[in-house]
């Protein structure tokens, strides 16, 4: 029995090593996603992002959001985008996305995206998105 207590305690481990459940906060990914809807990020898949992938990525340092003092990368603030640009690809707004980085904005328009900041280092992508599990929003 303690063999299999065992397998079941390192299973749930690389689960949770594998994947994240975040909260969307805000209406940036509308209609797509909600305030308030939570997500299963794959994070073994963090690299191998895609163009219109939906990710989960750690704000860039110094990104002022509303009410807040500006993020540090220890603070853990993670911003929920649609990859609109991988490296080498034309940014919106002109210019080339450097090796490295992607491009990110909001569904819903302009906001807190790389049009506000600009492309985001691969490094700082939790992971795309793979479910969305709902969340209390009401429909």
């Amino acid at each position: 029995m303690t063999a299999a207590v065992l397998g079941a305690v390192l299973a749930v481990l690389a689960v949770r090593a594998a994947l994240v459940v975040v909260t969307v906060r805000g209406g940036s990914m509308e209609p797509a996603l909600r305030d308030g809807d939570r997500v299963i990020v794959a994070r073994w898949a963090r690299r191998r992002v895609r163009r219109e992938a939906v990710v989960v990525c750690r704000a860039p340092d110094g990104l002022v959001l509303p009410g807040r003092r500006p993020t540090v990368a220890a603070d853990g603030v993670l911003l929920v985008k649609r990859v609109a640009a991988l490296a080498g690809d034309p940014q919106p707004g002109g210019g080339v996305v450097p090796a490295g980085h992607i491009y990110v904005l909001g569904d819903a328009g302009p906001g807190l995206d790389s049009g506000e900041f600009g492309p985001i280092p691969v490094a700082a992508v939790v992971g795309p998105v793979i479910a969305r599990l709902g969340g209390s929003h009401s429909s």
